[in-house]
């Protein structure tokens, strides 16, 4: 059917970019970008991209471009992974502290037929089943993968908050340089100070970031596999066994020495 003259087509990469926005990870690797190109604009322009329009587009040249790719890159790249690194040692000593307890430690016992990949690979290669070696290739790529995005989660989650952080220490009080912040203080200006916008914003960041290296320990070692599982436990009751037998053992000996010294 033909399309009318006036009839406007949304560009394939767009809707690609609405669909993508449906995913949680996506949405804040959009904001990130969001954030970057607010915050260097702020920095090298002056102005946000709340108050960029087309006749501004006019005063950038191939070197602002260029610029922002390479500013972009090098905080992604390299920056990015070393404020990671710090914050990441940051939070384990803190949540390994005294004062905090974020995860709980105790023992858990395996999942019934669950067992650890470790053990499965070991299983395979010692018995050279095609089967298992098979489940094991799929868990541990299903686990690479997953530990993949959750790096980039976790790069995003704290480029996010620093960018967020460095792009409000830029802004103008009087929510005058177009940038998100401003935005967002103008959306509920009746409610809270530009101030206090900026350090509401940076609280839930700093939460966001929490929760995502929080849930890095939630990720799934096991893989389900009968056969190994029954062998293990079989193991692991024998050694529960001897375990209590020599406790037996060890109680009933401390009974005769007690009873030879309420002799003497």
């Amino acid at each position: 059917m033909a399309e009318g003259k006036g009839s406007v087509v949304p560009p394939a990469n767009v809707l690609s970019l609405l669909d993508g926005l449906w995913q949680f990870d996506k949405l804040m690797k959009f904001i990130y970008y969001v954030l970057f190109l607010d915050t260097f604009l702020v920095w090298n322009k002056g102005f946000g991209i709340f108050k960029l329009s087309s006749a501004m587009l006019n005063g950038f040249s191939i070197g602002d471009v260029v610029s922002f790719l390479i500013f972009f890159g090098f905080f992604s790249s390299l920056a990015l992974i070393v404020l990671g690194c710090v914050f990441s040692e940051v939070f384990d000593r803190v949540r390994d502290s005294r004062f905090f307890n974020f995860g709980d430690y105790s023992y858990k016992p395996m999942p019934n037929g669950c067992v650890y990949l470790g053990s499965l690979a070991k299983f395979s290669m010692e018995t050279q089943s095609d089967l298992a070696y098979k489940i094991y290739k799929d868990a541990a790529d299903e686990k690479n993968r997953k530990r993949r995005c959750q790096h980039m989660a976790e790069s995003v989650s704290v480029g996010c908050f620093f960018v967020f952080v460095f792009g409000w220490y830029l802004s103008s009080a009087d929510a005058s340089s177009g940038m998100i912040i401003d935005w967002l203080y103008d959306f509920q200006k009746n409610n809270m100070s530009h101030a206090e916008t900026g350090w509401s914003i940076s609280i839930l960041l700093f939460i966001y970031v929490v929760i995502i290296y929080q849930s890095y320990g939630l990720l799934n070692s096991n893989v389900y596999y009968p056969p190994l599982y029954e062998i293990e436990e079989k193991e692991r009751k024998r050694v529960r066994e001897r375990d209590r037998e020599m406790r037996r053992e060890f109680e009933s000996k401390m009974r005769e020495m007690e009873e030879i010294r309420h002799k003497d």
